[in-house]
């Protein structure tokens, strides 16, 4: 049988009745003491805030009349409610009349309430709002790049940003016209800044400078940094830093053969004639469509800014960022040696894999959208 719970009542705390009846017949505590000495409870405590939460006892042996104090349990953990706010009691006498009709309508209750303490956590995660995604390419490449990527994060629900940094994509300014970080990284901070919610920024290659600059300097409004084989320096250190420490190792050796400084020193030229190099360098295991899109839309020329730009960053405010390195182990462009040794650098990341090149965003988009599903 069920009774319902009403905390108004003055007889210990509560009255009961059986749901059902129209209009409810109450019985005080006392009255259901005269019938029935003691009775296994099934207990199912909703609380609030927010309202729905679930708690319950497996079994409970409790004798009437019964404290105001009902323990309950769920998922091992214990709570102690005095008076709660809606209480639905399942009993079951013990008699010795119909033991196993008894013992089926306990089981058959236990499992409600089972059921209704693990659907409502599913419930409330399926209508919590997914994190917006901001992703930053890196050195040449536009934000496009990521398309894969995007349209499978929408597809789970997630909003995603891929802008363009200044001089890349549909930006018309030259690779030249501006001197700092902050004139480079100024479309992702507008995106940022304007944004009511935090978000997840995720940097690729040299992205990893803007997602730097802009966690020292938002904190606040951002709830996970993601690098994806991206640099990422220590205070007092620069992007360059690491990229000459590529010329002594060997998996890097295609990269210096398709890109070299211009005579001005603010930019970084790449050479598209030299397809096999090029495709060895930043998209080893991408195919050949997508080596195609990226040698009509990469830049001939980009900005050495986020190269030179030294991180400032502290331990208080981007180290206060939950924040994570995703290493791509077959990566030339940033060998995997280099990766981990930010990693070292600038420690307090978890980390995880992709056995991809340089560009998973082209070769495993699903995999890349996947790992940015669970990390987000």
């Amino acid at each position: 049988m069920s009774v319902k719970a009403n905390p108004t009542s003055a007889a210990h705390g509560y009255a009961f009745y059986w749901p059902g009846q129209n209009p409810p017949s109450c019985l005080s505590a006392s009255r259901l003491d005269q019938k029935y000495k003691q009775f296994k409870l099934l207990v199912t405590h909703l609380d609030g805030p927010p309202l729905g939460r679930v708690a319950y006892s497996d079994c409970l042996s409790v004798p009437f009349p019964f404290s105001k104090i009902i323990r309950v349990r769920t998922a091992g953990i214990s709570f102690a409610h005095k008076q709660p706010s809606i209480v639905c009691v399942q009993t079951i006498a013990l008699d010795r009349r119909n033991v196993m009709q008894r013992r089926q309508l306990f089981q058959a209750a236990t499992a409600a309430a089972i059921l209704t303490a693990v659907a409502a956590p599913r419930a409330r995660a399926a209508t919590k709002p997914k994190p917006k995604v901001i992703m930053v390419h890196g050195s040449w490449h536009w934000g496009g790049c990521f398309q894969k990527v995007a349209d499978r994060l929408a597809l789970a629900g997630y909003p995603v940003a891929t802008p363009d940094l200044t001089s890349h994509g549909y930006d018309p300014t030259p690779y030249d016209g501006f001197k700092s970080i902050e004139e480079y990284a100024q479309p992702v901070e507008a995106i940022l800044k304007n944004s009511s919610e935090k978000v997840v920024l995720v940097g690729h290659s040299m992205g990893g400078v803007t997602l730097t600059y802009l966690a020292e300097k938002y904190p606040e409004k951002i709830s996970k940094l993601i690098y994806l084989t991206a640099f990422m320096a220590p205070k007092g250190k620069k992007a360059l830093d690491y990229v000459l420490l590529n010329l002594k190792i060997p998996a890097a050796k295609e990269l210096f053969q398709v890109a070299s400084q211009v005579n001005d020193g603010r930019g970084l030229k790449l050479d598209l004639t030299q397809r096999a190099l090029l495709k060895a360098a930043f998209y080893a295991d991408c195919s050949e469509h997508d080596l195609d899109i990226a040698a009509k839309n990469v830049l001939p020329i980009t900005s050495t800014v986020p190269d030179q730009t030294v991180s400032t960053i502290t331990s208080k405010r981007f180290g206060g960022i939950p924040r994570v390195y995703i290493e791509c182990t077959e990566d030339k462009a940033i060998p995997i040696e280099t990766q981990r040794l930010m990693m070292r650098d600038v420690p307090g990341a978890t980390v995880a894999s992709l056995k991809t090149s340089h560009s998973s965003f082209f070769s495993q988009p699903d995999a890349l959208a996947k790992l940015i599903i669970e990390l987000a």
